[in-house]
């Protein structure tokens, strides 16, 4: 497939949105509270120091623009799985952030990729992950299986690995598993059937991540080549990547943990390692 891009993309690239209008203003998964809202100036912080700690991984950022009326744009991750020009966009399972689409949508068209729009309900990088030519798929809360083979067949990927999610507050594949694109991956196995877990440990050598750590959202971390960013309280699973040769940092996130997410749901990577 041959694609016009206005901008040339790579694996050091992401999609982000600053959290100016980032709140908790309903309840769409067992972390968020409208009671305990998160401190909207200490987030806005958190996200500025995220940004340079990004920026000082080598990454080239691209910015959406903030809009009041959707507090997670925030969350970039869920709204595209993208590789080589193109983009699958992301058909949301909530109706309270359906209305992201739209500004998804347009910019991933603006800048020229070639998009696939679905059917079934599928949150993007939140659920699916491209290692080499097999796609990782989470289902069980949010995305619908069912959209595994149209993305596998858009991206001509040759394996799909189900990953089927079964704990509430790891809604996302994002929030348990992330592969580091080295044979390896960071994951949190209760949060998958037995199944799911023999079939990634098939695929992947597993780094297993404690209860302590999960609750950090340790799985939920951004790699980029032997650099990982990782969200605080995660000192055991920072000793496992060292001792694979990856360098660690680690940035505060716990304003973001109150609407389920940390780093790697903050950004969306624009072409595969």
């Amino acid at each position: 497939i041959i694609v016009s891009l206005t901008m040339t993309y790579n694996s050091k690239s992401f999609l982000v949105c600053a959290a100016r209008y980032y709140d908790v203003n309903y309840e769409i998964n067992p972390w968020m509270s409208v009671k305990d809202r998160p401190d909207t100036n200490l987030a806005k912080e958190q996200w500025n120091s995220y940004e340079q700690k990004l920026k000082d991984l080598g990454t080239s950022l691209h910015y959406l623009n903030p809009d009041p009326a959707v507090p997670d744009l925030v969350f970039t991750a869920n709204h595209a799985l993208v590789k080589d020009g193109r983009a699958v966009l992301a058909k949301m399972h909530t109706a309270e952030r359906a209305k992201e689409e739209a500004v998804f949508g347009k910019w991933f068209i603006d800048q020229g990729f070639k998009t696939l729009s679905l059917d079934q309900s599928f949150e993007g990088e939140g659920d699916a992950f491209i290692v080499n030519n097999t796609l990782f798929y989470g289902y069980g809360f949010r995305s619908d299986r069912k959209a595994a083979e149209p993305i596998a067949e858009f991206f001509d990927l040759k394996k799909i690995v189900y990953c089927e999610l079964v704990d509430p507050y790891f809604y996302h594949l994002d929030t348990c598993f992330a592969p580091l694109f080295d044979g390896s991956a960071v994951i949190y196995e209760p949060a998958f059937t037995p199944k799911s877990v023999k079939d990634i440990s098939a695929e992947l050598e597993l780094l297993k991540v404690n209860q302590d750590e999960a609750k950090h959202f340790a799985s939920n971390l951004v790699v980029v080549e032997k650099q990982i960013l990782t969200p605080t309280g995660c000192p055991e699973i920072t000793k496992q990547l060292e001792g694979k040769g990856f360098t660690v940092s680690a940035t505060p996130l716990n304003q973001f943990l109150k609407a389920g997410g940390a780093a790697k749901c903050l950004c969306l990577r624009l072409d595969q390692p």
